[in-house]
């Protein structure tokens, strides 16, 4: 039995990648998840190797992680005025800074000090706080992170790295595992 795949999926896909690829890799991260960031480097190492697969990296807020859903409002902001490369690199700089961005470090500080935080980071990208603000705010911004989470939860996703591969959730590699394990496991599924 085949599973058909969304020709349009929410999120977020690496620029280069060849829409043709039978392969799709659906990666759920929570950007204040300490296993997705181990993880991105992995899933980073796969996409170098698999070139074309086509890859979706699916903005999922985790219950307790207090600053991910605004994290992701400002990576939602970046795409759609830089595009998907500087999506990307938006994703490593808030990976790098994750332990700025933990439960603990906001204890006594305000959704202005987050904002404050994710200008500064973005001041390199050339978007103002003021410019952040506003656009985190639209309508745009949150049917996009609305419409990843209703993915997650359609597909059963209750945890962050969650990965699926044409819509199976896979269990024989996780993001705990290294990018040798992947590349062997998907490579009996790679047809390109």
């Amino acid at each position: 039995m085949s599973i058909p795949v969304p020709k349009k999926f929410p999120g977020y896909s690496l620029p280069g990648a060849k829409n043709s690829c039978s392969m799709v890799l659906e990666f759920f991260v929570d950007i204040q998840c300490p296993y997705c960031k181990k993880a991105w480097p992995v899933v980073r190492q796969v996409l170098d190797h698999f070139k074309g697969i086509r890859f979706h990296f699916i903005p999922y807020v985790q219950v307790g992680h207090h600053q991910a859903f605004d994290c992701h409002r400002a990576m939602e902001v970046v795409s759609r005025k830089l595009g998907p490369a500087k999506y990307f690199e938006f994703v490593d700089v808030l990976f790098k800074n994750q332990s700025s961005l933990s439960n603990s470090q906001f204890k006594t500080k305000s959704p202005l000090d987050l904002l404050q935080l994710l200008a500064s980071l973005l001041q390199d990208f050339g978007i103002s706080q003021s410019e952040l603000s506003e656009q985190m705010d639209d309508d745009v911004t949150l049917d996009v992170l609305k419409a990843c989470q209703r993915r997650g939860i359609s597909l059963g996703v209750w945890s962050t790295p969650t990965f699926f591969l044409n819509g199976a959730l896979l269990t024989k590699v996780s993001g705990s595992d290294d990018s040798g394990e992947w590349i062997e496991y998907l490579e009996s599924f790679d047809t390109t």
